[in-house]
């Protein structure tokens, strides 16, 4: 995903290959051996969400390239026969519908993005509350990416209100969203269950409009208690102690990784929950405690070098390690920063059809320029707000520019929804806010 970003057109050689690995059942299995050897460690296990991240790895790209056409093109399935870019996704989509459990959830397996959250599908039961969030979010870009016929768009429609709705008949609990149900039925995450807050389940909820208002409204209060001079935890009151229910995230250390670190690649989907909501305000706060110059959590605190960021920072409050760095520059944080940065602060958004300008500003910003390579044209993009819109109203609510009116012209000419793509061309965007 992050690849489309700086080498489409290797990015979509990379994903043919992972294409031709899915079954024509529509599963794709989330790991496995490239040299061809034995499976071992991550290969051995079943996590189910593979074909989730096929559809939004897949979405993304094609709208980097900005060439719809490439839903229609040819890839084998793993076990034979062949179907378009648009079949494989959508057959992606369905396998995911049907391997749900008794509450109408998406079977968790081994785990879901939280790979060590293993003990609630140990009896094969188990439902994940994200990935059913993530699988709803994965369906609204194929819905939306108009390379589908009205019947199956109206398939989508259908399988997302459906599942909707079992997640807010059975996995809401208080003022969050849970995080599992196990084989019992049990629901990790709850009021009950310790009390514990899960990040994800709050911010992929808004990404894949789940919550009524009044519940929205009680979410974002929810993510609000997270906050740290870090960035948000990831998961509160983190486990001190072994917990069958919940597997082997009780046993890695407090505060570290997911186990209640401050989770660099979690705290992006929050930001783009945040340009979902249309704060820009909050979508900033959550980039910058991010980067390694974090003011609050400074290099010579975090003894991290501030050229990469890192996967986690430790999360403890009232340890002595409170702030320093993994140290580990894997994780696909850089891929979501990239997206939220470009496409969502800036809003210079890349869709099959073309670039669409539709930026998130924080209340402080007034002037944003940049730079954006696209289908062979490039835009020289000037962000501004108007002089009414600095006035003493401008930005008191946290709402970044959402419900605000853009004026767009390119080269001098007034342009609405999507900007002229010629090759070759420079174009001079002018955006007043």
């Amino acid at each position: 995903m992050g690849y489309a970003f700086v080498e489409p057109e290797e990015a979509a050689a990379y994903i043919d290959t992972v294409m031709r690995r899915q079954q024509q059942d529509g599963f794709i299995t989330q790991w496995y051996m490239t040299d061809g050897s034995p499976k071992r460690a991550l290969c051995l296990l079943n996590h189910t969400d593979g074909p989730i991240w096929l559809i939004l790895s897949a979405a993304v790209l094609i709208a980097q390239l900005g060439d719809i056409a490439l839903y229609d093109r040819t890839a084998a399935y793993i076990d034979g026969g062949e179907g378009t870019v648009q079949e494989h996704l959508f057959r992606a989509a369905e396998y995911m519908y049907h391997s749900r459990g008794s509450h109408g959830l998406c079977l968790i397996g081994d785990g879901d993005w939280t790979d060590p959250i293993n003990g609630p599908g140990r009896g094969g039961k188990g439902e994940s509350v994200w990935t059913t969030m993530a699988l709803i979010y994965a369906m609204m870009q194929l819905a939306e990416s108009g390379a589908y016929s009205q019947e199956q768009v109206a398939r989508l429609v259908m399988m997302m209100t459906e599942l909707r709705n079992r997640l807010n008949e059975h996995v809401w609990s208080k003022d969050r969203y849970v995080v599992a149900l196990d084989d019992e039925g049990y629901a990790l995450g709850s009021v009950e269950d310790n009390d514990r807050i899960f990040l994800n389940t709050q911010t992929w909820a808004i990404m894949a409009g789940v919550p009524t208002p009044e519940r929205l409204s009680l979410v974002r209060k929810t993510i609000a208690k997270l906050a740290t001079p870090l960035g948000p935890l990831l998961l509160d009151r983190p486990f001190f102690a072994w917990d069958e229910r919940w597997g082997r995230i009780s046993i890695k250390k407090s505060g570290t990784t997911e186990n209640g670190a401050v989770y660099s690649h979690a705290t992006m989907f929050k930001a783009f929950s945040d340009a979902v909501l249309g704060d820009g305000d909050a979508l900033y706060e959550a980039l910058w405690r991010t980067l390694p110059t974090n003011p609050d959590n400074p290099p010579e605190v975090s003894l991290q070098v501030p050229l990469y960021l890192s996967n986690y920072c430790y999360s403890l409050q009232g340890s002595p390690n409170f702030g320093i760095s993994s140290g580990n520059y894997g994780t696909g944080t850089v891929s979501w920063m990239l997206l939220v940065i470009l496409e969502h602060l800036a809003g210079v958004r890349a869709t099959p059809q073309g670039i669409v300008i539709d930026p998130c500003l924080p209340a402080q910003w007034d002037h944003v320029r940049c730079v954006r390579h696209f289908g062979g044209a490039v835009y020289e993009v000037e962000i501004r707000r108007s002089c009414t819109a600095l006035g003493e109203d401008a930005g008191g609510s946290g709402s970044g520019t959402a419900a605000e009116k853009l004026h767009v012209t390119v080269d001098g000419v007034p342009v609405t929804g999507v900007l002229p793509c010629e090759p070759g061309r420079t174009y001079q965007v002018s955006v007043e806010i």
